[in-house]
Order: structure tokens, then sequence, then C-alpha cells
């Protein structure tokens, strides 16, 4: 069990790197110093919780992405359906837009592609039967997960010009369209 302040102190130094990251817009121009300097704790301190910037960038998408999972155990116990999977995804980004938004730019490749391959799983857990899939809905899944990821990603970085309600409701059409013309096996229980 972690210590409160422990917590207290991981979060300091999360809270620092996304203000550093707000100004200087580039990962690899923060120190270590940078954070710990912002944040008001010392080197050792962020070494007894860290070992590299890396690691507070994960434990910060772990705890977005734990957090979205127990939404979506929420929301399974009253309604398993796609819609109401995409409505839950849209109410947790609408709850946490501002923190999104502030660390969805200074995202690496490789943890856009950690996020996408979530998603699939998530889906792939919640939607279809596995020893059922054929290629096509292999494929769809794919599609779809890179898709709305890419969608959100796009949506934290303003290129689009929608609000979250209308890209959520966007999706739904998508995800139903897809799947209902690709004769997608959508499993409704686990």
């Amino acid at each position: 069990m972690e210590y409160r302040n422990s917590k207290r102190t991981k979060k300091l130094i999360q809270e620092a790197l996304i203000t550093l990251l707000k100004r200087k817009k580039d990962i690899s121009l923060i120190s270590v110093t940078d954070i710990v300097k912002e944040a008001g704790l010392n080197r050792g301190t962020f070494y007894n919780h860290y070992s590299n910037i890396s690691e507070v960038v994960t434990n910060i998408e772990n705890v977005l992405i734990s957090q979205l999972s127990k939404s979506f155990d929420e929301f399974e116990e009253h309604d398993n359906s796609i819609s109401a999977f995409v409505l839950t995804l849209t109410s947790y980004l609408k709850k946490y837009e501002k923190e999104f938004e502030e660390i969805v730019c200074y995202v690496p490749t490789y943890k856009l592609e950690n996020m996408k391959r979530r998603l699939y799983k998530e889906m792939e857990s919640r939607f279809f039967n596995k020893n059922n899939a054929n290629e096509d809905t292999l494929y769809t899944m794919y599609f779809l997960a890179n898709g709305i990821t890419g969608l959100y990603m796009d949506y934290f970085n303003h290129r689009l010009s929608m609000s979250l309600d209308q890209l959520g409701m966007y999706t739904i059409k998508t995800m139903e369209y897809l799947l209902k013309n690709f004769e997608v096996k959508i499993s409704t229980n686990k």
C-alpha cells in the first residue's frame, strides 16, 4: 500500500512535468532538475519515486487509463452496448479534458501505439468473441481502435472543430455502421 506522502509527492512531480511541458513544448528539453525545481523537491526525492522522466509520463498515462477502465466497468454493469461504451469514453474525456489537452501533444508515438492497443483490447474484451472472430472482424477492430484514438488525439490537439459530445456521437455512428455493414459479430456477454 502506497503512503499518502508518497502519493502526494508523485502528484507534485507529475504536475510539475505537465507545467513544464506547457512551457517548453518538448519533453526532450526537460530535465529532472527542471522537474524538482518546479515541484519544490530535491533530486533524491524524484529518484525515490521514478528512475527517469519517461516513468513519470508512463505513470500519468497509467493513472488516466486505470480511471477510464473503472468507468468502463461501471457502465458495463448497466449497459454493454457500443453507444454506452463510447458515451462512457466521452464522459470520461470531458471530465479530464484539461489534463488530456495539457499532455496529448507531448505523447510520444510509442505511447500512442500503446493507447491504441489498450483501446483495441478494451473493445475486444467487451464486444467481440475472439474464438469466432474472422479476419474482417480483426481488421475492423484495428481500424476502429486506430481511428478512434486518432480522432480523439486530433480533438485534444485542436485539429477538429467539434465538441467531445459531437465526436462521441460521430464515433457511435461510425462504429455501428462499420460493424453492421461488415457483419462483424458482436458478443454482448463476456
